[in-house]
């Protein structure tokens, strides 16, 4: 542990530095994304959605359901148990769609935000060009320096956090496609009976 705290101290602190002051905005945005990915996902792996993709009709009865999917099954005629599933369906999945448009929203805004870093970097070299008389090399390398760095910080960020919407994006039509399976098998003896 000491030895990272180093290597931190000497590596990525420096650079962490020298990235101006948008690095802090970068920083909280970038907690905020995968909190809030990781918060996502813990929801959508709630239930083992594998399992019930897999489920026959025969397997119905003895399976461990969720809660919310017995509750629908259980319903007295086909109507109503067809009704619990379209709110079931509405609640959770539109749940999960606001919650990823949020995660979208924010994952967006790190590279636009490690632009802007880009835009202030530039003026702060153009800055210093103008104004100073003496060495112009290293006022300049070091505006450049600071752009650079938060562009890459916000591509660091949103490129991971895109793969990670890319897959809670699947997760969500797995979860889609759970609920329309375990209705189709489940209301189909329900169906029979009632004609």
């Amino acid at each position: 542990m000491p030895e990272l705290v180093s290597w931190f101290d000497a590596q990525v602190w420096p650079v962490w530095e020298r990235g101006g002051w948008l690095m802090i905005v970068l920083a909280v945005l970038a907690l905020a994304i995968y909190y809030a990915a990781f918060e996502l996902w813990r929801e959508a792996s709630r239930w083992p959605l594998g399992r019930l993709l897999a489920l026959t009709e025969d397997q119905l009865s003895s399976a461990d359901l969720p809660v919310e999917l017995s509750d629908a099954l259980a319903q007295s005629n086909p109507a109503d148990s067809a009704r619990v599933f379209d709110v079931l369906r509405r609640r959770l999945l539109l749940r999960l769609d606001r919650r990823m448009t949020f995660l979208a929203i924010l994952t967006s805004a790190a590279p636009l935000t490690g632009l802007l870093g880009t835009v202030t970097g530039l003026l702060a070299t153009f800055r210093g060009l103008s104004t100073e008389h003496g060495p112009l090399a290293e006022g300049a390398a070091s505006g450049l320096y600071e752009a650079l760095i938060s562009t890459q910080t916000g591509l660091i960020i949103a490129i991971p956090a895109y793969m990670a919407l890319y897959a809670l994006r699947r997760r969500r039509d797995e979860w889609a496609a759970a609920i329309t399976h375990v209705e189709s098998i489940g209301l189909r003896p329900m169906r029979k009976e009632a004609a």
